[in-house]
């Protein structure tokens, strides 16, 4: 695989995959095991509860390629500082609820579509469909697509 393939296969939930094998690193310096990614010996990724939390302490240029290579990618993702993401891999459970927040706090105002509705979301805790006249909790924009402001 390439360093592309397997950033996209991560990104798309395989398990395992690796580029740039070589002598000192034959099971790739790049690299997916189970629901982390590493480069080298530092995980620049991991999913939890659905959401790719990426790596954003700085390291290398090639590291950072990789990790904006990520960023780029079409998931629910969040950018932590290392510290923050090996405390989650280690003490994942008590940081859900404060993770699924900070994802709100980032979610676009717009429309969003939901099994063919129209909804909008201004900010807060609700969200307005538009086809029935219902309000909805906001997290429902968990399932929804956001369709643009």
């Amino acid at each position: 695989m390439t360093v592309y393939e397997v950033i996209e296969a991560f990104a798309s939930g395989a398990t395992s995959g690796a580029a740039s094998k070589c002598k000192y690193y034959p099971q790739g310096r790049l690299r997916i095991e189970g629901d982390k990614l590493y480069n080298y010996d530092t995980v620049i990724a991991y999913w939890f509860n659905g959401i790719m939390l990426i790596n954003g302490t700085r390291y290398s240029s090639t590291t950072s390629k990789h990790q904006n290579r990520l960023k780029r990618q079409n998931v629910k993702k969040l950018v932590v500082d290392e510290d923050t993401l090996y405390e989650v891999m280690h003490n994942g459970g008590q940081y859900v609820d404060i993770i699924k927040d900070m994802l709100r706090d980032m979610r676009p105002e717009g429309y969003y579509e939901f099994e063919g509705n129209t909804l909008i979301y201004e900010g807060g805790d609700e969200v307005y469909d538009v086809d029935s006249g219902t309000y909805y909790p906001e997290y429902i924009l968990d399932v929804a697509e956001y369709k643009g402001p």
